[in-house]
């Protein structure tokens, strides 16, 4: 397991903050939102409470809504303070004059004392009975969001939903959906454990509160192209090997293996991937990979020397892990 956090991802209205629960089997992200200073005294609303007080209820995994991940509004609301977050030196000069208002009265106890979150909701990811639990596949981001309010959303298979559209860029897709990134978790394969997957958390506003230690925290700013870093760090791709040839109509079975992006090294899993051909037969759409290895037969039917056919094997939810030619002699 790693979990790394990228800060100043996109800046968000206010300052927000998120809380991260991470266990064996789920995952849980509650979301909160800072009230502005002139908002802080507010003699209708509950007064706020120290996060500690309520933290049971803001990382305690939500299975309701049927088990579909839904997002959890039972905590939306509720008021807190942090430890740890006191007024910045802009922000004091406001709370000065704001408390200078306020009667006698209304000074005990200061209600100005520490900024005050409101909490938006939560939402929970896990392994065991859930519903959706067919679209957790080998080559797999599931992505945690909030609206552009700062909600909690949804999670979702990220390719999934940008092969849909034929999205490209994920950033494109969450732009069209207004939302905006806080976790994703990434499934190279899948296991029983959320401890084998790598756990990526976006931060806009303050450092986020993580059950675990962060392997790395990064600026964005510093990394322009850290989506395509992840990629090559924690995925794969098919590779076949050498310079592939058939005769006109013959038939060529061709070994393909399993390597990770970085190293190269053999990933030796067991799994099932689509194949397709722009042109020949393929006896077989599904091939099944054993300890990461497996052959693909071709047959260059109604083809001609000079022909190439080009051949792709993808995943359910992510087309081209991997490709190669035949030329047909």
């Amino acid at each position: 397991m790693s979990i790394e956090v990228v800060r100043g991802a996109s800046k968000a209205a206010l300052p927000t903050r998120l809380v991260i629960t991470l266990e064996e089997k789920s995952l849980t992200v509650a979301t909160f939102i800072q009230e502005p200073p002139n908002r802080t005294h507010n003699l209708l609303a509950d007064q706020p409470v120290q996060y500690e007080s309520r933290k049971a209820d803001f990382t305690t995994t939500s299975t309701s809504n049927g088990r579909t991940g839904a997002p959890d509004l039972s905590v939306s609301g509720i008021r807190v303070t942090f430890d740890d977050i006191d007024w910045s030196p802009d922000e004091l000069v406001e709370v000065l004059e704001l408390r200078n208002l306020l009667a006698p009265e209304d000074q005990i106890p200061d209600p100005y004392a520490k900024p005050v979150f409101t909490s938006t909701g939560k939402i929970s990811f896990f392994l065991d009975g859930l519903v959706g639990a067919d679209e957790v596949v080998p080559y797999s981001i599931i992505d945690l969001l909030t609206s552009a309010g700062y909600q909690p959303s949804p999670w979702v298979n990220r390719l999934q939903e940008t092969r849909r559209g034929k999205v490209l860029h994920a950033a494109r897709w969450r732009a069209s959906q207004n939302a905006r990134m806080a976790v994703s978790i990434y499934f190279p394969f899948v296991s029983e454990s959320l401890f084998d997957q790598h756990i990526h958390v976006v931060s806009s506003g303050y450092d986020p509160i993580i059950n675990h230690p962060i392997d790395n925290i990064v600026d964005e700013a510093d990394l322009p192209g850290y989506g395509a870093a992840l990629w090559q760090s924690h995925f794969w791709h098919v590779h076949a090997d050498g310079s592939l040839k058939v005769s006109a109509g013959d038939l060529v079975d061709v070994p393909v293996v399993i390597r990770q992006n970085e190293g190269g090294g053999l990933c030796e899993e067991d799994l099932t991937l689509r194949v397709s051909s722009d042109c020949g037969y393929l006896p077989k759409r599904r091939i099944r990979f054993e300890a990461g290895k497996a052959t693909i037969r071709v047959r260059a039917l109604d083809l001609i020397a000079g022909d190439i056919m080009k051949v792709k094997i993808n995943t359910e939810h992510f087309s081209g892990v991997g490709s190669f030619q035949i030329e047909v002699q």
